[in-house]
C-alpha cells in the first residue's frame, strides 16, 4: 500500500484488509468493493461494528467500476485467479489515470496476469509468497513504468526472486517435493513416454534450476529445509 493513500479492496468480502489498514492508520480511508450482496451485507456489518463507517466506503459493482477518478492511489485484489485479475483491470484501468499502485495476490494464472501488466506498461517493485492454509501464493506490488521480465521472472516473479528472504525459496522447497512424488508415481505407473510423466519431469526441472541459482546466489541467508 501507499502510506497515507486511499485504497480500495476489489472482491472486499468480509473487508479484514482494508479495516485492517485504516483502523491502524496506515491509510486515511478505504473503499470496500463487491460484486455480491451477500458480501456487501457482511461488509456493511464489519464496518459498522468497528465504528468505521465514516472512513471505509462499501460499494456494490463489479472489479472496479464503483472507483471514480482520484478517489484512491492503490487497488488491492487478493485471492482470485490471475485471468479474472486481468479481466477486472483490463476494464477498468483505463477509466483511472491517476491510479499509483495495484497490490495482487493471485492464486492461480500468476505468469498470464504478469505479462498482462507488463503488456500495459506496470513494473513490479515488491514481491514475496507466503504460506496460507497449507499453500503458498504470490503477493506483489505493481506501479506505472515500464519493465523487462526474462520467462523465469514471468513465472516466479521477479522482485521475489531478487532477494532470498520473500519465501520463494520455502514455496520452491514445496513444490520440488510435490512434483518429485508426482513424478515419480506416475514414472512407475505409465513410464518415461508417457506426456504427463514428461511434463511433471519437465515442471521438476524447472524448480530444481530456480533452486539451484537461488542457492547459488544467497547461500548464507536460504532457510533450511524441515527448520523450525
Amino acid at each position: 500500500m501507499l502510506p497515507g493513500r486511499p485504497v480500495a479492496d476489489i472482491g472486499a468480502d468480509h473487508g479484514g484488509l482494508v479495516r485492517q489498514l485504516v483502523s491502524c492508520d496506515v491509510v486515511p480511508s478505504g473503499i470496500a468493493v463487491d460484486v455480491a450482496e451477500g458480501p456487501i451485507r457482511r461488509l456493511k456489518h464489519s464496518v459498522e461494528s468497528a465504528g468505521l463507517m465514516g472512513r471505509i466506503d462499501v460499494r456494490q459493482g463489479d472489479g472496479l467500476e464503483p472507483l471514480r477518478v482520484g478517489e484512491v492511489a492503490t487497488v488491492a485484489i487478493l485471492g482470485m485467479g490471475g485471468q479474472t485479475m486481468a479481466r477486472i483491470l483490463a476494464a477498468g484501468l483505463p477509466r483511472l489515470p491517476g491510479l499509483q499502485r495495484l497490490v495482487l495476490s493471485p492464486h492461480t494464472g500468476q505468469e498470464a496476469l504478469r505479462r498482462f501488466l507488463v503488456k500495459e506498461g506496470w513494473t513490479d517493485v515488491h514481491g514475496s509468497w507466503v504460506l496460507d492454509r497449507g499453500h503458498h501464493y504470490p503477493v506483489e506490488a505493481w506501479e506505472r513504468g515500464p519493465c523487462v521480465l526474462a520467462d523465469d521472472d514471468f513465472r516466479w516473479g521477479r522482485a521475489a526472486r531478487s532477494s532470498a528472504g520473500t519465501g520463494l525459496v520455502t514455496m520452491l522447497q514445496a513444490e520440488h517435493l510435490r512434483l518429485t512424488q508426482a513424478h515419480a508415481g506416475a514414472l512407475a505407473g505409465r513410464g518415461p513416454e508417457d506426456p504427463e510423466v514428461q511434463a511433471l519431469g519437465a515442471a521438476l526441472e524447472g524448480v530444481s534450476i530456480e533452486l539451484t541459482r537461488l542457492e547459488s546466489a544467497y547461500s548464507s541467508s536460504l532457510p533450511v529445509p524441515g527448520a523450525q
